[in-house]
């Protein structure tokens, strides 16, 4: 409910009442004295509802020129942890940036349109980073059935190598095959 609220008072751009209502809500989900760090959090019953309370709290501030506080540690801390491609090593500061926040909520075309091929090209590296071949190791043979398999599959050596030693010390990318 205080997630709510707070979004409510955002969208009007009543940011003192959103900011208010966040750290209220972040308040009775945790506690008044407990330490905002990530075991809190990793702990709770609701670990999903104080990673929004938080980071919602982080762009509000950000947006009132505030000063970095426990609670938004805590927000820059929950958003590292988050594995998506999407969101690539940009920091909260980075994407709560005020004036990246006004650009998207120009009516001006021309704004909005430069926002768009930024963010459009920022998703397209991101994408082709993922998509490059990284090194793994899937499969070690042992050495006989290693021999073996070179010997009957000549070409198998493209991915695993001709020396076991070299097979196993997984130093070989699989990216040649």
């Amino acid at each position: 409910m205080f997630n709510i609220v707070a979004e409510m008072f955002e969208a009007h751009d009543q940011l003192d009442d959103a900011a208010e209502w966040f750290t209220a809500g972040l308040t009775q989900l945790v506690g008044p004295d407990t330490p905002m760090n990530l075991a809190v959090v990793e702990g709770h019953h609701d670990p999903a509802g104080i990673e929004m309370l938080a980071i919602g709290r982080h762009r509000v501030r950000r947006l009132l020129g505030r000063p970095h506080d426990d609670a938004d540690d805590l927000a820059d801390e929950l958003h590292r942890d988050r594995t998506s491609l999407l969101l690539g090593n940009d920091t909260l500061d980075d994407l709560h940036d005020p004036a990246r926040h006004r650009s998207a909520h120009s009516e001006d075309p021309a704004v909005l349109q430069t926002e768009i091929e930024q963010l459009a090209t920022q998703i397209d590296a991101r994408r082709q980073a993922a998509s490059r071949p990284r090194m793994t190791c899937a499969l070690f043979w042992p050495e006989a059935e290693f021999t073996q398999l070179i010997a009957r599959w000549p070409a198998a050596a493209d991915a695993y190598g001709t020396d076991h030693r070299d097979h196993t010390s997984c130093q070989r990318s699989l990216t040649t095959a």
